[in-house]
């Protein structure tokens, strides 16, 4: 029979035996903290002689961990427990004396977690004493920063903190908004203990930095002693990357039983840290390398980083053999072999390091393909694709010529390559050749960091091109969640390759050759995180590749932890592209000026205020325009007279999509359309397509100008027998997914649901439906491609007469010569798009000739002069294709790229020869390339150019003239034939 008594009588020993252990073994300011919970933990110590294992407590939005240190249960594992949850606190507690069981002593841990939002209790210290203590400390001059701070403080996490130390921690606060790195600092060392303070920006989740900084420790050498998290700071806006919460953790260490901590374990803890946020954890190169070979954490990063690019440019050997996952898995295998790489990369990149020779690079090389040739699995194939994938990896490390590797306060890493090394590819396979355009670039950058990577490909020594992102969505059901990802990933060098190749033959008409710059982000599970996750990655990369571009008055780069193999200056100005926003573009304008970057904030253009945006002035659309207005004309029609019909990809919140739209469907003084017989039949864009053969309705598509996407798009507004829309948003119904279809027949709306296939079927074929003309105006590279090309040809028949290709690359190079073997013809990209860039580049030089305040001043008339110049440079080379196409029957395409081949290959050597005769390059020359404004109000302001930027400017100038110079005379005589009276009255000949 059970004894009530007895049973609760042995319960209160129990529990007054484990109060007195919590009182005996734990420090004083556990007791004094938790004082409120004691008794919440005590019947978890009760049993701790006779039950093993991690006891969890859950309350109220409380977590505490109670359990004896041993190697299955430890901070790191129980860090992982809480994966998934948003932390506001974080405290680890270690027992001051062992707690003895069966004779073995034993570290008690306590561990107690605070989750959920924030606490919205009130701070004890005012503003203002905060202010005045802050002060004290620091100085002033950060009043307003505090205030700002003291409005988004998370009051529940500070309520322990008097003023003194409230100040301090807001110190971190500033620091660590300010920088995408993490903050750490030793407060205090000594043989026995370290105690120490990071502080980090948080735009994903706090129980990931935790789990971080636990797995960090574990390898580290040291024991936890204490840990305390705090969130400090929460975020009103997710999305302002000026204002993340930010997160602040105290952790004290201590040695192991019998041992000292050392000057290189706390380094390598302070190097560690930093890599926090940005560097894989748990993964295959992690669990191999870093846990039981000895890698440290940023080698095995390197090493990842390297497995990223070898990946790029084997998928275009062959994709399926060189797969991401096999990649990862062979580095894994070889371990010695990824160290010897490893090391030889420190030897020839490390600041301070004795600078290696030809002959011991070469000694390392054979030494390195002997190793690489005795791999045997046992399998043939296999050992054929390991051996690849290793001399590709020596590749890419011979390759490198600048590395921000070493560099200290970093949160990507950026490595400047050899353009060559795809020889390597091409030696590989023939397949690798296919794949790209046959010209080489000038220089290639790679950038590398957790879930993003990217490349900036160059064609000239002084370029420019548009920076724009990638992230695919997740496939809509779970067995192909990461196929558009995938995709992506094993074509991203191509598709930057591609664009800044096309941008390269567009950029004739200016002194900048063609680049772009990709980065593609891995899919994101919750689409409110795009922007935060974004702009972290384009901070990010930023930071790293000005790094590497980024020189002093002497043409030495300011970051003495980088070993320049390259020798020479490099001067690249970025633009924006897709998923570049006025916020990013001013942020990255500003930090380039703050950094002291060559060209200041003319590093990007297309900044808001101080630049001319180029959506809200439409210019890439206002060229495409004059060459559809031409090609219109070359078909026989009158657009302001005659019916016709256009289709377009893109959509009405986009650039050049909806500035399109906007010039199609504007109205006259007296409120009339200027193009009355305008029907607009299709349109594709992300969200949403739309067809009706009577054009869809044009005051509707005006509401939604830069305002909306086409979803907004009311139906009722379809006219036509069968026009329809159909919208990509999925509508889930339990396992099944389905997309909203609605479709006027016999006068009448439908509103029904569609499988996934179905809408695939349509959004991909919507486009399809006959137009005179089809703009690509948005859209990925590569859609009209030669697998599908025929689609655009239903029953044999053309769906249009032309197509003036608003967008990059949005037809391949093949599709393009099939299409116009049946009778269509296309204004190429780089012709027909090419005023975007035009118009960059003018706001550059505008940039580097005038104060922001100057440039503010004479905005206004400056945008009209560029404008006027770009329907200009539109107006000849549109007249100039037609002209030469009615004479030779030539496909538009190959007169586009025929006539930038000839201006890019005249600038070349006109370069060459004013390098040579600089007195060629006169002030009158300059002038003329530049918008009127420059000569009638700042005179004389050309010699603030850079000198490299003065020679391309009269060289790019002078070779579009030489277009029309036919005469084969000698060079120097042939640029006189073009230039001005004024412009040769400051030659001494």
């Amino acid at each position: 029979m059970l004894n009530k008594n007895a049973i609760i009588s042995e319960q209160v020993k129990r529990l007054e035996e484990a109060y007195q252990m919590l009182h005996d073994v734990m420090p004083e300011n556990f007791l004094t903290t938790f004082a409120d919970s004691v008794g919440k933990i005590l019947p978890f110590l009760c049993n701790l002689d006779t039950s093993a294992g991690i006891r969890r407590i859950d309350f109220s939005g409380e977590v505490f961990f109670v359990y004896l240190l041993t190697d299955e249960c430890n901070p790191r594992v129980t860090s992982a427990m809480m994966a998934g949850q948003h932390l506001q606190s974080a405290n680890l507690y270690k027992s001051a004396q062992s707690v003895v069981i069966d004779d073995e002593p034993f570290t008690l841990v306590i561990e107690h977690y605070v989750c959920g939002p924030a606490r919205h209790d009130h701070s004890p210290v005012c503003l203002s004493n905060l202010q005045a203590e802050y002060s004290h400390q620091y100085g002033d001059g950060q009043e307003e920063a505090i205030a700002e701070v003291y409005e988004r403080l998370n009051f529940g996490e500070v309520t322990d903190l008097d003023a003194a130390h409230l100040a301090q921690t807001i110190h971190w606060v500033l620091q660590a908004q300010d920088n995408d790195n993490v903050q750490a600092h030793i407060e205090s060392w000594d043989g026995n203990s370290v105690r120490m303070t990071v502080a980090v920006s948080i735009p994903l989740g706090t129980d990931e930095i935790a789990r971080e900084i636990m797995a960090i420790i574990y390898t580290s050498g040291m024991e936890v002693r204490h840990c305390y998290f705090r969130e400090v700071t929460v975020s009103k806006d997710i999305a302002d990357f000026a204002h993340l919460p930010v997160l602040t953790a105290t952790i004290c260490l201590g040695s192991k039983p019998g041992e000292q901590i050392s000057e290189v374990q706390v380094t390598k803890l302070l190097d560690d840290i930093r890599l926090i946020g940005w560097v894989e954890f748990g993964d295959i190169l992690h669990n191999t390398l870093v846990e039981h070979h000895h890698f440290s954490l940023a080698g095995a990063n390197w090493v990842r980083a390297m497995c990223e690019f070898v990946h790029g440019q084997l998928a275009f050997v062959d994709r399926n053999a060189y797969n991401q996952a096999d990649l990862t898995r062979f580095l894994a295998l070889y371990p010695e072999l990824a160290s010897q790489l490893y090391k030889e990369f420190e030897r020839r990149f490390a600041p301070g390091a004795e600078p290696t020779t030809e002959a011991s690079e070469t000694t390392f090389r054979e030494n390195f393909l002997r190793e690489v040739s005795k791999i045997s699995s046992g399998n043939q194939d296999k050992d054929l694709w390991i051996k690849t994938v290793y001399r590709s990896a020596l590749n890419f490390m011979e390759s490198i010529l600048k590395t921000n590797f070493f560099s200290q306060d970093k949160s990507a890493l950026a490595f400047r390559l050899r353009p060559d090394f795809g020889q390597h590819y091409r030696e590989v396979s023939a397949e690798y050749d296919k794949a790209f355009p046959a010209d080489q670039p000038w220089g290639v950058f790679f950038f590398f960091r957790r879930k993003a990577f990217g490349y900036q490909v160059r064609f000239a020594e002084i370029s420019r091109g548009g920076w724009r992102t990638v992230i695919p969505p997740h496939g809509a059901n779970k067995l192909e969640m990461n196929d558009n990802y995938d995709f992506a990933r094993g074509e991203a060098y191509r598709e930057v390759f591609v664009l800044a190749h096309t941008q390269h033959l567009k950029n004739k008409d200016i002194y900048e050759g063609g680049a772009k710059m990709l980065t593609l982000l891995e899919p994101l599970a919750d689409a409110s995180m795009m922007k935060p996750t974004m702009w972290e990655a384009q901070r990010a990369f930023t930071a790293a590749f000005l790094s590497l571009i980024n020189y002093d008055d002497n043409r030495q780069l300011r970051d003495k932890a980088i070993v320049d193999r390259l020798g020479t200056r490099e001067i690249i100005e970025l633009g924006p592209d897709e998923n570049m926003f006025d916020p990013m573009i001013a942020w990255i304008a500003e930090y380039a000026k703050k950094v002291g970057y060559t060209l200041g904030s003319g590093f990007i253009s297309g900044k808001p205020g101080a630049g001319i945006n180029h959506k809200e002035y439409g210019v890439t659309s206002y060229g495409v325009h004059q060459y559809l207005l031409k090609t219109l004309s070359e078909l026989g029609i009158n657009p302001e007279k005659d019916d016709f019909s256009i289709k377009i990809a893109g959509g009405p919140g986009g650039d050049v999509a909806g500035n399109e739209m906007k010039l199609l469907l504007a109205l006259d003084a007296e409120g009339k359309p200027v193009y009355p017989g305008l029907r607009l039949t299709a349109v594709t864009d992300g969200p949403a397509v739309a067809y009706d053969p009577e054009g869809l309705d044009h005051d509707e598509l005006r509401q939604l100008l830069f305002k909306a996407n086409l979803d907004s798009f009311d139906p009722e507004k379809l006219r036509g027998e069968g026009a329809m829309m159909v919208f990509s948003k999925p509508v889930r119904k339990g396992d099944d997914v389905f997309h909203r279809q609605v479709v006027r027949r016999q006068g009448k709306l439908e509103d029904n649901l569609i499988s996934q296939n179905e809408f695939m079927l349509i959004f991909q074929h919507n486009l399809t439906n006959y137009a005179d003309v089809l703009i690509p105006a948005g859209g990925r590279p590569s859609t009209i491609n030669e697998g599908n090309w025929l689609d655009y040809f239903p029953e044999g028949k053309a769906s249009f007469r032309a197509i003036v290709e608003g967008a990059n690359s949005y037809i391949t190079p093949g599709a393009r010569k099939l299409i116009q073997q049946q009778g269509v013809w296309i204004v190429k990209d780089a012709s027909a798009n090419k005023c975007g860039v035009i118009t960059s580049s003018y706001e550059i030089i505008s940039g580097l000739l005038l104060s922001e305040d100057e440039f503010r001043a004479v905005k206004p008339v400056l945008v009209k002069q560029v404008k006027e110049i770009l329907k200009k440079r539109a107006v000849q080379e549109a007249d100039w294709l037609y002209s030469r196409f009615q004479e030779t029957k030539t496909p538009m395409t190959e007169l586009t790229e025929k006539l930038s081949r000839e201006i890019n290959s005249n600038n070349v050597a006109i370069t060459a020869y004013l390098q040579a005769h600089p007195e060629y390059v006169t002030e009158e020359l300059l002038l003329s390339h530049l918008p009127d404004v420059f000569r009638k109000n700042y005179p004389g302001r050309c010699q603030r150019l850079p000198e490299e930027y003065r020679i391309a400017i009269a060289a790019v100038e002078l070779a579009s003239r030489l277009v029309y110079a036919t005469d084969n005379a000698d060079l120097g005589f042939r640029l006189q034939m073009v230039m001005s009276d004024k412009e040769k009255a400051g030659l001494k000949i």
